[in-house]
């Protein structure tokens, strides 16, 4: 049976551990932790703290376009856009559009707090 561990204040999964039987949950659970059954990645996993459920992490939109919505961005999340020289520009989730006006290459890097899934993008504006 797998057993995936959780820390209880935010569900993220930190471990995953086979037990044979339920009697040996507890020797294997680490301290301030919960668990569920089952076996979840978690790269794609959390469990939601309220339900106690394992809940898919939700992904943050991409930015594939020279335009984005920055009220996609989960509260408290940023933005860092990355022209062809490295010059780095960190914009806020806020209500608000960004538009990518010089031509170019751009990396954009979502990061947001868990358990939002970030993305890691390069924008072309012809």
């Amino acid at each position: 049976m797998n057993i995936s561990y959780f820390i209880l204040e935010t569900g993220e999964i930190i471990r995953i551990n086979d037990v044979a039987e339920d009697s040996e949950i507890p020797m294997n659970q680490p301290e301030g932790c919960s668990f569920v059954q089952g076996e979840y990645d978690p790269e794609d996993w959390y469990v939601e703290p309220i339900l106690q459920a394992p809940t898919a992490r939700p992904m943050v939109p991409d930015m594939y376009i020279s335009t984005y919505d920055l009220n996609l961005l989960p509260v408290g999340a940023t933005l860092t856009i990355t022209d062809e020289n490295g010059f780095e520009t960190v914009i806020p989730a806020q209500d608000d559009t960004l538009e990518l006006t010089d031509a170019g290459a751009y990396k954009v890097h979502s990061d947001s707090p868990f358990p939002h899934i970030d993305f890691n993008v390069e924008v072309i504006v012809p």
